[in-house]
């Protein structure tokens, strides 16, 4: 059985690497990607977080939503560079940004490592600059996963947007996603694989499925484009939860959702 002591050492250095990964995290994050397979998870990450506060490895900032985000601490910074390396950056002054709308993004991935697929990139080390990519034709993903068939782009959609701006993700897929037989280049031998819209309310999916259908009716992009697109209907709560598993949904946008919109018939979530 492995020493308490070498355990929450390790849980210590993952909890920075996570930090280090995504920029900010809530407890309950820090629990799903630590303490997967426990119970007593949230607990445990409680527990750990408070002594890595204690011992200022780790720091506390308010999100505008009233919610605390959890960072790192320029001896965090120092202890990821002597134990394993990694060049990271203190937190302290790092801009926030819409806490909800990264809370989603940072949601779905970790959804997305529970799962296996741990090669992914996430919305700050887009925005920061830490990865070669920036944007394609203009856009800018939420969050990029890397998979045997391809990438997935991430769009998270958490509040109503104008047409003009809905518009702006559905010129974006027509632009990528039209080819039959080509798949659209992000950067060296990374290829566009899936769209994957997430909302987190009810408007902000039945809005977003009303733009790809009237796009669709408008001849603004085809059904080649709109079967490479998905959506996942997942509620956060205004606490930053995640739903549970049985609460998500997910969608092939075209087949389950604008086909039957186009029919009029009413899409609801």
């Amino acid at each position: 059985m492995q020493d308490n002591k070498i355990t929450s050492t390790q849980n210590r250095l993952s909890i920075l690497q996570w930090l280090h990964r995504f920029g900010w995290l809530n407890i309950r994050q820090i629990s799903e990607l630590v303490w997967t397979d426990k119970k007593s998870g949230l607990a445990m990450a409680q527990k750990t977080i408070a002594s890595m506060l204690e011992s200022k490895l780790i720091i506390k900032r308010k999100l505008d939503t009233g919610n605390e985000a959890i960072l790192l601490a320029s001896k965090g910074v120092s202890l990821l560079n002597s134990e394993l390396n990694i060049k990271a950056a203190s937190g302290a002054k790092l801009k926030l940004g819409n806490a909800v709308h990264r809370c989603a993004s940072n949601w779905y991935l970790i959804q997305e490592i529970k799962n296996g697929n741990k090669n992914f990139i996430s919305e700050f080390e887009i925005q920061s600059g830490k990865v070669n990519f920036k944007n394609s034709y203009g856009k800018v993903p939420d969050g990029l996963v890397i998979t045997d068939f391809g990438v997935i782009w991430l769009e998270v959609e958490n509040s109503w947007k104008n047409i003009s701006e809905r518009q702006k993700i559905v010129h974006f897929c027509s632009d990528t996603l039209s080819h039959n037989s080509l798949m659209e280049e992000l950067w060296s031998d990374n290829f566009l694989f899936r769209v994957k819209v997430v909302a987190i309310t009810p408007y902000s999916a039945e809005a977003i499925v009303r733009s790809f259908a009237k796009d669709f009716k408008d001849g603004l992009i085809t059904e080649t484009a709109l079967q490479s697109v998905w959506l996942t209907y997942a509620p956060m709560s205004s606490n930053l939860i995640y739903p549970k598993d049985e609460e998500i949904k997910n969608f092939d946008i075209w087949y389950d959702l604008v086909r039957h919109c186009i029919e009029g018939k009413p899409v609801k979530f």
